[in-house]
C-alpha cells in the first residue's frame, strides 16, 4: 500500500469539531459564492472561529495591519505605482481566505466581496476608506 493510500486519524478536540459542524449547517442552503445576508453572518462567524483557533495568526494579523496603518496614517493608504497609484484597501489572513474558500469555494476577490468584507470586518481594513470608483 502506497503512503498516499493510509489513513490517519487525528484527535479533535469536541468544542472545535462542534464549531465546525454550526458553520457547516449555516451554510448548507448557501451557494458556492457570498451572495446574502445570511452569507454575511456566516463570514463574520469563519472570523471569530480564525481568531479563536489561530490565535497566534491572528495576533500577527493585528500586530501587521497596526503597522501598516500607522505607514498610512491610516488615510487612503495609496501608494504610487509607476505613473498611476494604488490603494492597499485590506489584509486578510491567509488561514481566514482559506476558510472563507471552504465554505465559499467559487468566491472571487473582486471589488464587490472586498467592499462587503470591509462593510462586514471592518478590522480587515488598511485604507480608513475603501476608495469606489
Amino acid at each position: 500500500m502506497d503512503n498516499a493510500d493510509q489513513i490517519y486519524y487525528v484527535e479533535v478536540p469536541r468544542r472545535k469539531v462542534q464549531i465546525i459542524d454550526r458553520l457547516v449547517e449555516l451554510s448548507k442552503n448557501s451557494g458556492t459564492t457570498i451572495e446574502s445576508e445570511k452569507d454575511w453572518e456566516i463570514v463574520e462567524k469563519l472570523f471569530d472561529f480564525f481568531k479563536s483557533e489561530f490565535p497566534e495568526d491572528y495576533q500577527h494579523f493585528l500586530i501587521g495591519i497596526a503597522q501598516m496603518r500607522s505607514n498610512y496614517s491610516y488615510g487612503k493608504a495609496f501608494i504610487k505605482e509607476g505613473s498611476g497609484m494604488m490603494q492597499h484597501q485590506m489584509e486578510i489572513p491567509e488561514k481566514f481566505a482559506e476558510l472563507i474558500y471552504a465554505i465559499f469555494p467559487d468566491q472571487k476577490f473582486d471589488r464587490d466581496f472586498v467592499r462587503g468584507l470591509a462593510k462586514t470586518l471592518p478590522i480587515l481594513k488598511v485604507a480608513s476608506s475603501i476608495w469606489e470608483k
